[in-house]
């Protein structure tokens, strides 16, 4: 997702915009999180989750990010 890499960070020194640029993600992440709760049954079906592994997903931390996100 090509938002998620564009994060707002104009003008500030690369460390900052580094750190920046994951916090961005992270909430992002948090957002689709909670997005995926929402969704009714027959959509979840569709996608392949049951409510149980949509509702596991949505209630995870906001720094519990995938594995290729960490250095």
């Amino acid at each position: 997702m090509a938002h998620l890499i564009d994060a707002p960070c104009n003008g500030l020194p690369p460390r900052r915009a580094s750190l920046w640029s994951r916090l961005w993600q992270q909430i992002e992440l948090n957002k689709q999180r909670r997005g995926l709760s929402k969704l009714p049954p027959h959509i979840l079906r569709d996608i392949g989750l049951s409510a149980d592994e949509a509702r596991k997903e949505a209630n995870r931390p906001l720094w519990d990010v995938p594995s290729t996100w960490r250095d």
